[in-house]
Order: structure tokens, then C-alpha cells, then sequence
């Protein structure tokens, strides 16, 4: 369980999500991916990889009063799109959806920064199935993957 501070313990007030300093928010952003990463062996990441992608500009921290958001942009190799992608979503309290319950914020700041699409990726199917249903994603592709045993 990560030691999630309250956001009067880090001097915040909360209405929409904040974009954040990666270092100033790291001890417990860092927990909150090592949980993630935990869960999802397929992300292929390390808790670094996303400090040095917000610290660099190329992804974004957003915290929120029950969470965090990590966003960042994608370009389709075929029709150069630029997508906006939820990347990572951490919530204090398991089910919070935080980065659902934003969507309309999220939505607005890609709009912003002039990208075309809005995706977020997950390997929990009821989310798929809300984002679908209730906020008219569509479905675009699915990742299935397997590890490769080594033989006998």
C-alpha cells in the first residue's frame, strides 16, 4: 500500500488536476508505479523511465486530490496523428478511475496542445467497456501477449 499523502499534507487545494513537478511529488508518485508495475509485468517500464520522461518534457505528471495522471504524446507512423495518450492512472483508493473521472479536463488539454485523438490504454476489460459505453471510445486494437517458454 502506498503511503499516499493528503493533499493538505502537500500544501495543494484540488478542483481540477494539477500539472506537477515530477521531483517534488517522486516519493510517492514512484510508489503509486511500482504498484502499477507490479500488476502489469507488460508495461515494460521502470519507475525511472517515467521520472525522466516528465523531467524532460516528453511525458506529463497531473495530480489530482485521489491521484496521479501521466500523459503523453504519440505520433501514428502512417497518418502522423498526434495522439494524446493517458499512459499511466493511479488512484489512492482502488476504482476511483481518475483519469475517467477527468476525461472532460484531459479532453480540453489535448484539444489545447493540438492533438486528434484521446487514448488510454488498459488490461482491465470494464474499463474498456466504460470508456466504450459511456464515453464513446471505440475499440481500435487489442494487445494480447504471451511470454515465450524456453523448451525442454
Amino acid at each position: 500500500m502506498v503511503d499516499y499523502p493528503s493533499a493538505t499534507e502537500r500544501g495543494k487545494s484540488f478542483g481540477e488536476p494539477q500539472l506537477a513537478d515530477i521531483r517534488a511529488e517522486w516519493g510517492w508518485v514512484r510508489k503509486g508505479i511500482e504498484e502499477m508495475l507490479g500488476d502489469n509485468e507488460y508495461l515494460g517500464v521502470i519507475p525511472e523511465d517515467v521520472f525522466v520522461a516528465c523531467k524532460t518534457g516528453a511525458a506529463h505528471l497531473w495530480i489530482t486530490e485521489g491521484g496521479f495522471v501521466v500523459t503523453t504524446g504519440e505520433t501514428d507512423m502512417i497518418n502522423g496523428e498526434r495522439i494524446f495518450l493517458v499512459w499511466l492512472a493511479w488512484a489512492h483508493k482502488k476504482g476511483g478511475n481518475e483519469a475517467v473521472r477527468w476525461f472532460d479536463f484531459f479532453e480540453d488539454q489535448a484539444r489545447e496542445a493540438g492533438f486528434t485523438k484521446f487514448e488510454v490504454r488498459t488490461k482491465y476489460p470494464k474499463l474498456g467497456d466504460y470508456l466504450q459505453q459511456e464515453l464513446g471510445f471505440e475499440l481500435v486494437t487489442a494487445n494480447f501477449g504471451r511470454r515465450i517458454s524456453g523448451r525442454t
